[in-house]
């Protein structure tokens, strides 16, 4: 299982990187800072007075191996932890399923007229996600019994090596805000995104990094840095 909390959150990301993902749900991991960090990019630090929220996804080994080139793990750039995240599962009408389809089929294109009408749309869905997922797996679902969220092991890319918080960049901008969009549908609250996302990917023009990021081998770890022409290594990023 796979913790998300970056740009991996919009649906049409995931499906595109990881094919043969399925969603699990939404999911809170404790003791741990969202940020944007200095590389321009989404980072979790770890914080005993913070929360991130996140959703949660099923990948298949040759998923995992497409998100590790994705996230550039073979580089340096993130690393891979297994951290514990509180988990609440999915409605019965998404749990589970391939990301693929749900793309496809369209199923969280659900226009609202204004924001309190997203939410409204959102508790429902929190709501019905009403029984611990292991149970999802077994049995038919009651719908109506009170939710349980449990604890579980999920695979968290992050970086300790770029920790500093700096602005994003341009093109991340485009894609948080889409991922944004999926996240609130799916159960991450809008207080987190409102409070701890937006204030940090909404930064002036003059004060975001622009250009590709290469990375050059050097002692004492991978270091970073920008560039400007010529051709370079094409990363995706958290």
């Amino acid at each position: 299982m796979y913790f998300a909390y970056g740009s991996n959150l919009q649906m049409k990301q995931m499906a595109k990187r990881c094919p043969e993902s399925r969603l699990i749900g939404s999911a809170t991991l404790h003791n741990y800072r969202w940020q944007i960090n200095e590389r321009g990019y989404a980072n979790v630090v770890a914080d005993s007075h913070s929360s991130v929220e996140g959703i949660c996804y099923l990948l298949s080994d040759k998923d995992e191996a497409r998100l590790d080139r994705s996230e550039g793990v073979h580089m340096g750039v993130y690393e891979k932890v297994e951290l514990h995240v509180e988990l609440v599962c999915a409605p019965v009408a998404f749990v589970g399923r391939d990301v693929v389809q749900i793309v496809n089929d369209g199923s969280l294109d659900t226009p609202f007229r204004n924001a309190e009408e997203q939410d409204r749309w959102a508790d429902n869905y929190r709501r019905s996600s009403s029984v611990p997922c292991e149970g999802r797996w077994r049995t038919t679902l009651d719908t109506h019994r009170k939710q349980s969220p449990e604890f579980a092991k999920a695979l968290v890319y992050l970086s300790t090596s770029y920790t500093r918080d700096g602005p994003p960049r341009d093109e991340y901008i485009d894609r948080m805000n889409l991922g944004l969009i999926d996240a609130l549908a799916l159960g991450v609250s809008r207080r987190f995104i409102n409070n701890t996302i937006k204030p940090r990917i909404s930064i002036e023009p003059n004060q975001r990094p622009r250009g590709r990021s290469t990375i050059d081998a050097r002692p004492g770890g991978p270091r970073i840095r920008k560039k400007t022409h010529g051709r370079g290594l094409n990363l995706h990023h958290e």
